[in-house]
């Protein structure tokens, strides 16, 4: 059986490596290394929604599927961003865009670099048996802030569309949009369970 690594591997890099082959042969204008960020972006997205639903979708309705691969998923986040952070020293090599003009993006998206890294390091059993609880509330920061770090890179990416939406604004509003419901969701779920202790702690001691 292939080990987590090499599903990861298989998943998300050779689209990234495809991306990268096209934009050479074609001569990798600045157009087209935007675009290789703005794609690798898309890709490091997408597995990292599936990783935040994939929880909740198993409290919510029973779904194990996502939560059965969470940990290759991850690994496919930390592998496709990397892809992206390439991309991204790519473009600022070669535009005229200084990589400190968005100060914002830039230390969010270089901390991100590091949360993700650290969360890519401790997914294994070993980490967890060593952390104990405290490997619970690393993962737990780690994923919220790859939320903040997502959310706030498409709601300052959409606000610089200003009125010209198009295509990539709808995207970008769609990507907002599923945060907002993965965060809403597991707020539900978190609400319930606290209900659901506090009337067990109710019950047992209205018994006694």
């Amino acid at each position: 059986m292939l080990d987590r690594t090499k599903i990861a591997l298989y998943l998300s890099v050779p689209a990234a490596i495809a991306a990268f082959l096209l934009l050479t042969m074609h001569g990798a204008t600045v157009d087209d290394i935007r675009t290789g960020v703005r794609a690798t972006a898309t890709v490091g997205f997408a597995y990292f929604i599936a990783v935040y639903f994939a929880r909740p979708l198993r409290d919510l309705i029973g779904v194990r599927t996502l939560l059965r691969v969470r940990r290759t998923l991850g690994l496919c986040v930390a592998l496709a961003m990397s892809v992206h952070f390439l991309f991204l020293v790519w473009f600022f090599s070669v535009s005229e865009e200084k990589v400190f003009d968005d100060q914002l993006r830039f230390y969010t998206g270089g901390l991100g670099i590091v949360v993700l890294y650290v969360m890519a390091a401790t997914s294994n059993n070993a980490s967890v048996r060593a952390l104990g609880p405290r490997w619970k509330q690393l993962h737990g920061f780690g994923i919220h802030y790859l939320w903040f770090f997502f959310a706030a890179s498409y709601a300052i990416g959409l606000q610089k569309l200003g009125g010209a939406v198009g295509v990539r604004g709808y995207g970008m509003a769609a990507a907002l949009l599923m945060l907002a419901a993965g965060l809403a969701l597991r707020g539900y779920l978190l609400v319930r369970k606290q209900l659901a202790a506090e009337s067990v702690t109710a019950r047992k001691g209205a018994q006694r």
